[in-house]
């Protein structure tokens, strides 16, 4: 029989009714798979999937399978003799004894590990800094697997070097990828694209901020949704 509810009769003739907290964050754990996860700086409570691995659910949502659990197993949970559905859901709201506190996240939380997969896909949904390394990563190995030449460039003003990514493009242009000075963060994945006019590699890296030879691709390139300018560059 399943336990987590306690009721007592009032000399008014009406029913109090008594929740164990504990024994619904077991439920939640035990029998609905909610677990909780701190990641990057923020807590988050998580459903399991058809693949086993987790997502993200809103706490709202956690209440809702709950008392959906609760109304398919009425009848196998214990001290609920003599009442109904309906008047269970009155005290229930009445009591509010679900609720996003310390206690039931913690228990949640307690001894559990997210799957390499699931720990990256959420961690790309909201970690910033995480995602940033992972966008840079990537950049960079698609510049290195496609034979692009990288040169760094200093300014006092700057914490940050700046990066030009360049390769030929065609006898007398070069493809660059570049990334600007910055004071953010480092890991900041943000690369323009631009072609520019030139037929050798020394005359690039003497005049490449000569925005006259110039001509932008994009200013923000994307590995995902960019490729086909990457593929077929050219300006309209």
């Amino acid at each position: 029989m399943i336990k987590f509810v306690n009721i007592s009769a009032l000399k008014n003739g009406k029913n109090k009714y008594s929740f164990s907290q504990l024994e619904i964050c077991k439920i939640l754990k035990n029998e609905l798979g909610f677990r909780f996860k701190k990641v990057g700086t923020k807590g988050l409570y998580l459903s399991k999937n058809e693949s086993n691995g987790y997502d993200i659910i809103d706490f709202p949502k956690i209440t809702e399978a709950f008392l959906t659990y609760v109304e398919k197993t009425f009848k196998n949970i214990e001290n609920l003799e003599g009442t109904t559905y309906a008047d269970f859901l009155n005290a229930f709201h009445s009591k509010s004894p679900l609720k996003n506190t310390l206690y039931c996240s913690n228990f949640l939380g307690e001894d559990f590990d997210l799957d390499e997969e699931s720990l990256h896909r959420i961690s790309m949904l909201v970690d910033k800094a995480y995602k940033y390394k992972n966008d840079v990563k990537k950049m960079f190995s698609f510049l290195k697997n496609e034979g692009f030449k990288i040169e760094n460039e200093a300014n006092k003003k700057y914490r940050y070097d700046e990066l030009f990514c360049y390769k030929r493009a065609s006898d007398e242009q070069f493809i660059i990828f570049h990334r600007e000075f910055t004071n953010r963060d480092k890991n900041e994945p943000i690369f323009s694209c631009w072609l520019f006019n030139t037929d050798s590699e020394e005359a690039f890296s003497r005049s490449k901020m000569d925005f006259y030879k110039k001509e932008e691709l994009t200013a923000h390139f994307n590995l995902d949704t960019d490729m086909d300018i990457y593929n077929n560059p050219s300006v309209e």
